[in-house]
């Protein structure tokens, strides 16, 4: 799921806590100020393929896709491996930042 996703998995709790740190720096410097948006203005539903992952520039769908995925992915780890749940939440909030 989160492969599929276009979001990365980190191999080690290590890597995990060095994404944490950074993001929440991150958040840290940019803030977290963002302009709600309606389900509505999103563009219309489609079927994500590989080939669209490869491309530079984000829809605001996928981007939510991101959004949600960072979050089921972070409550699920929470259970059982506390650091990549936490990685995941932090990237949730990083993602959701970005998509204004």
């Amino acid at each position: 799921m989160v492969a599929d996703a276009g979001l990365f998995y980190p191999k080690t709790p290590e890597r995990a806590l060095i994404g944490i740190v950074a993001r929440r720096l991150q958040l840290k410097l940019r803030g977290t100020d963002f302009t709600p948006c309606d389900a509505k203005d999103m563009p219309s539903r489609q079927r994500f393929s590989g080939s669209q992952r490869k491309t530079s520039g984000l829809s605001k769908r996928r981007c939510a896709l991101r959004v949600d995925t960072s979050w089921s992915a972070g409550g699920g780890l929470t259970m059982t491996d506390v650091i990549r749940g936490n990685y995941y939440f932090s990237r949730q909030i990083d993602r959701g930042a970005q998509t204004r």
